[in-house]
């Protein structure tokens, strides 16, 4: 698995760059569906804050 943010290779299955931190999964937007990266603060499909619906999701917990 390669980090999007600096480009090291890591371990299939990490959810965290072994170099830098960065998040390596996608974040699934729940309203369309959509896989953005992990650094995106809005889907790229659909336009949603991601952030709002992390935090909805989060609250439902």
């Amino acid at each position: 698995m390669i980090c999007s943010n600096c480009g090291t290779h890591n371990t299939e299955g990490s959810n965290y760059c072994n170099n830098c931190g960065a998040p390596l999964k996608h974040i699934k937007c729940e309203r369309c569906g959509f896989h953005n990266k992990p650094s995106a603060k809005f889907c790229v499909n659909c336009g949603v804050p991601l952030s709002t619906i992390i935090r909805i999701v989060n609250n439902k917990n």
